[in-house]
């Protein structure tokens, strides 16, 4: 019966939100990160003739909607989903790989094994929590201690308000500065990629270079501003060349081009 009414609603929300043949639905987690892949995503859908419906789902229940058919694709999620779900493929090459680390005083025990064996609070948010225990099986004392804010657990941290949190450090933000004075545990790695249902199959090797094209772009405009800003700063007199598309070493100042920092591949 359960399961019917899951089903059930599962229909209902596809219906909902399909408004046509060219609208995707792609469900997000509502985690600050997910802002990140938005404009990647949406642009790779466009680039094969079809429209994005962004619909924000609970952590669990996304990925249950995803393998029975009744959303479309994720925006991003943990390289390993398609173990889990039969009916989950991965598509396109890596968006980013975080790094989850346990921050805590300089003053307090702080060790890997802390998370399990005594009672303190440690602060973090839902999906850091499930990726921890379903990837790593580092489980916690207190399951209540979800803060979705980073920037919340850095304010709280700093102020002396907790003594322990989670940090996911994507390659795309900012390194974690901290004034207070603090220790800091490494706890795993995860790559994160774009997933579908089986059902976008047909459709996964254009998506996925459409993902390979929007992302070099988006790097290739990326590198342009930083040679830029370290060309303004740099000794007077000297030019600085960019790179802006795939060229040799000798040919780049040293720099490999923009074929070292793209997967020349999708995934399916």
């Amino acid at each position: 019966m359960l399961k019917g009414l899951l089903a059930l609603g599962l229909l209902l929300l596809h219906t909902a939100v399909f408004a046509n043949d060219k609208d995707v639905v792609v469900s997000v987690v509502e985690h600050p990160l997910s802002a990140r892949y938005k404009p990647l995503i949406t642009e790779s859908y466009q680039a094969v003739g079809l429209n994005v419906r962004f619909v924000t789902m609970p952590l669990s229940r996304r990925l249950i909607a995803l393998d029975e058919g009744g959303t479309d694709a994720d925006l991003v999620g943990r390289d390993k989903l398609s173990n889990h779900y039969n009916n989950v493929l991965r598509v396109g090459p890596k968006l980013a790989t975080i790094t989850i680390k346990l921050i805590c005083s300089d003053k307090l025990r702080c060790g890997k094994g802390d998370t399990q064996h005594f009672s303190q609070r440690i602060f973090m948010d839902k999906a850091t929590r499930v990726a921890l225990r379903q990837e790593f099986k580092i489980r916690f004392n207190n399951v209540n201690d979800n803060i979705e804010s980073p920037q919340m657990l850095v304010e709280l941290f700093e102020k002396d308000r907790i003594d322990y949190f989670i940090f996911v450090d994507d390659e795309s933000a900012q390194s974690l500065k901290l004034n207070r004075k603090h220790k800091s545990v490494f706890l795993g790695e995860l790559d994160l990629y774009h997933h579908v249902n089986k059902k976008m199959q047909p459709i996964a090797k254009k998506l996925a270079e459409a993902m390979l094209s929007a992302s070099q772009k988006r790097k290739a405009k990326a590198r342009v501003v930083d040679d830029k800003r370290h060309f303004h700063h740099s000794t007077p007199g000297v030019r600085k060349m960019l790179c802006i598309a795939p060229v040799s070493a000798a040919h780049c100042s040293g720099n490999a081009g923009l074929s070292a920092l793209i997967e020349p591949t999708y995934y399916l």
